[in-house]
């Protein structure tokens, strides 16, 4: 297949004239990356976590070698290598022992991302006073902007990793609280300092999130609508979807439930859908999180018979077309 030929090109590099050295000097670093693709699609346990200590062993390896410009890179991988380790310890029905592993290993990928920004931030600084000319050193503008998403990118992972090891308590909002004070203080940076670049923008996602494990569906909600009020651009389409779903879990726990307000607000989205986007988790999401709100209105006996009727079509609809994405 694709990987296995992929990984027998980089095993013969050294037989190809031409190639440049930073590559082979790389080799390992995309080794890893495809160890790393190989686990996402993976269907058996057992090749993904073999794919997943291969990719390991390869970053490993990498960064053993010490200096090199990709080594941020590689650290992110590492982070996100952590985070797929994490989340596979709780699919299923995880144990107590799987929650305390998989929050380990969140938190790892927390300084993983953490070590990233501390390495980026005293080059970026030096590369902000050396005044590089975009046209005259291309190579050198190149490095700086992809040193600049890596480090505004680690930020927000690491918040997103401390907000994931919450979950694995019982009781996040007692037993994480910490973590989850953490994670919001992060993200609430990433928001103020890069809130005209995606990954700024994205962040009010998680902040609600945050907000809603700790109880406070009155901030979560506005962190929701906020992220409904940023522009519409692909980047954040998405979040827009996480963002319409937390809208209706938040309206319906009111009291009475404000079901209408969540439809009148979010069920636009649902004509928006586009192809590519159908099978996403955040389509998923919000398939069944808006599915709920119409279930609610379907219930409401002061309605009339035709409105409660396209309700139960509505929740109907959106139910189906979730089914119809193949995974859990």
């Amino acid at each position: 297949g694709y990987f296995n030929t992929a990984l027998t090109y980089l095993d013969r590099l050294g037989d190809y004239p031409g190639v440049e050295p930073d590559f082979v000097n790389a080799k390992e670093l995309e080794r890893a990356t495809i160890f790393y693709d190989m686990a996402v699609a993976a269907r058996s346990g057992a090749n993904r976590n073999e794919a997943l200590s291969n990719a390991e062993t390869a970053l490993s390896e990498f960064l053993g070698k010490g200096e090199h410009p990709r080594q941020s890179e590689a650290r992110l991988q590492l982070g996100k290598l952590q985070m797929l380790r994490a989340s596979q310890m709780l699919s299923g029905e995880p144990t107590p022992e799987d929650k305390v592993a998989a929050r380990e290993s969140y938190l790892n990928s927390a300084k993983t991302y953490d070590s990233v920004v501390a390495n980026l931030r005293p080059k970026l600084e030096a590369m902000r006073g050396a005044n590089i000319n975009t046209q005259q050193e291309p190579a050198k503008a190149r490095l700086r902007e992809q040193y600049r998403f890596q480090y505004m990118n680690s930020q927000y992972l690491a918040a997103d990793a401390l907000k994931l090891a919450a979950k694995t308590f019982d009781d996040p909002a007692k037993e994480g609280k910490k973590e989850l004070d953490d994670a919001l203080a992060r993200f609430q940076n990433v928001n103020k300092k890069y809130g005209m670049y995606p990954v700024g923008a994205n962040a009010h996602v998680p902040m609600g999130e945050v907000y809603e494990l700790l109880g406070d569906s009155g901030k979560a909600l506005d962190q929701y609508l906020k992220m409904l009020e940023e522009a519409e651009v692909d980047a954040l389409r998405e979040s827009k979807y996480l963002a319409s779903a937390g809208v209706s879990r938040m309206k319906l726990q009111e009291d009475p439930k404000k079901y209408q307000e969540a439809i009148d607000r979010v069920g636009g989205f649902i004509r928006g859908i586009r192809l590519n986007e159908r099978s996403l988790p955040a389509v998923q999401k919000f398939r069944l999180d808006v599915a709920k709100a119409y279930i609610a209105k379907s219930k409401d006996e002061s309605l009339k018979k035709g409105e409660i009727s396209r309700a139960k079509s509505q929740a109907r609809e959106l139910l189906r077309d979730a089914s119809n994405v193949p995974g859990p």
